[in-house]
């Protein structure tokens, strides 16, 4: 028993010793850890990238070779490697296809619009001014308010400009951190190519040093987490692709310009849960005002059809109800996620949650039964 308590005070010694470390050289240990983030991080590209081919690569091992390889009854020698061929090869035809065919429109519609900017706000500024005048609402109103709404106008067009001036730098600043997307492409492939073998020798460890119990717990929660991720990523990825090509599609056939333009940012937003058409549809629905307001009251009616064809028919056969989560807790997510990760909250904070919210709802049904027994 005295033994217990003096490696329960060691315990908390070494710990009170460390913290108090710890806290004195704070400012050298986040650089130290700085400085191993940037080393790391064409690593974490690789398993981003890995996670996310990973649907393909299994969808051409699983589903492609496999049936082949069942109707056939001869084995496909090779079968991993050149699985993971198709999967990069289809994914580089796929940015082969976008850098052909989107990327010119898309870059030549925010020039254009960054150029045509002040123009828009001119005309826009005198239909307001007309109809307040047709209105009589410039007398009743007063010239402050005519002020204003110039003013609201100059600052929107301003905000805008420089948020798609924004959007091009980052795009381009992409560039220079190829060498870490490089290596992790690479590593991606090594991940993908040896992930049983890798997911062997991690079983292995964990059994050699951790309790039976925590070896099942770890799994448990792993392969729950893998499942709600691959699921949401898959559906949310499906589902935007698809929500933006009707996007597309519709704005092409009503008229409305800088279809292609809206589509992307539709696309893109679209993968942000509840809020993400929203999202897209302000600025969206700015850029068409500035240029033609009847269009743009068009675009709002198409973009609020579209959703609800997306909520309602689109997304539940695609996504399914992978997430199981009630709409309170999205919410937090949401906003939490966003909070402390920016962007990147936004998009993994629901799957994230869903995870935590399934374990705490099962470890309470476990405590409940046990009460009750």
């Amino acid at each position: 028993m005295e033994r217990i308590k003096l490696k329960n005070i060691l315990i908390i010694i070494t710990y009170t010793v460390v913290l108090y470390m710890a806290l004195n050289h704070f400012g050298a240990i986040t650089g130290s850890l700085g400085a191993l983030f940037k080393i790391v991080i064409p690593f974490i590209y690789g398993l981003a990238i890995a996670y996310v081919l990973n649907i393909p690569y299994e969808f051409f091992r699983n589903k492609v070779f496999y049936t082949i390889e069942k109707r056939t009854k001869k084995p496909i020698k090779g079968l991993n490697p050149l699985s993971l061929v198709c999967t990069y090869v289809s994914v580089l035809i796929a940015f082969a296809l976008i850098i052909w065919f989107i990327i010119p429109q898309l870059g030549s519609s925010v020039n254009l619009l960054i150029q045509n900017i002040p123009s828009y706000l001119a005309s826009l500024e005198t239909l307001v001014n007309k109809l307040m005048t047709d209105l009589n609402l410039t007398s009743l109103l007063g010239a402050q308010t005519n002020n204003t709404w110039t003013d609201i106008l100059q600052k929107s067009a301003t905000m805008l400009s420089s948020i798609l001036q924004g959007v091009l730098n980052y795009v381009l600043g992409l560039t220079s951190s190829i060498y870490n997307w490089l290596i992790g492409i690479i590593f991606s492939i090594y991940m993908l190519i040896g992930k049983e073998t890798l997911l062997r020798q991690l079983k292995r460890v964990m059994n050699a040093f951790l309790p039976k119990k925590w070896v099942d717990i770890i799994m448990d929660v792993s392969g729950r987490t893998n499942y709600i991720f691959n699921g949401f990523i898959r559906g949310s990825l499906n589902d935007s692709i698809v929500v933006g090509i009707l996007c597309f599609l519709g704005m092409n056939i009503l008229g409305i310009p800088y279809a292609m333009l809206v589509s992307v940012i539709q696309t893109l937003t679209n993968l942000i849960p509840v809020f993400g058409p929203i999202i897209g549809a302000v600025p969206s629905t700015f850029i068409i005002l500035m240029i033609n307001p009847v269009k743009a009251l068009v675009f709002v009616i198409f973009i609020i059809v579209l959703q609800q064809i997306d909520g309602n028919i689109i997304q539940p056969r695609i996504v399914g109800n992978t997430i199981g989560l009630p709409g309170i807790w999205v919410l937090l997510a949401i906003v939490v996620g966003s909070g402390l990760f920016g962007i990147v909250g936004l998009i993994i904070g629901v799957p994230v949650v869903a995870v935590i919210y399934g374990i705490l709802r099962e470890s309470v049904d476990k405590h409940l039964e046990k009460k009750e027994e």
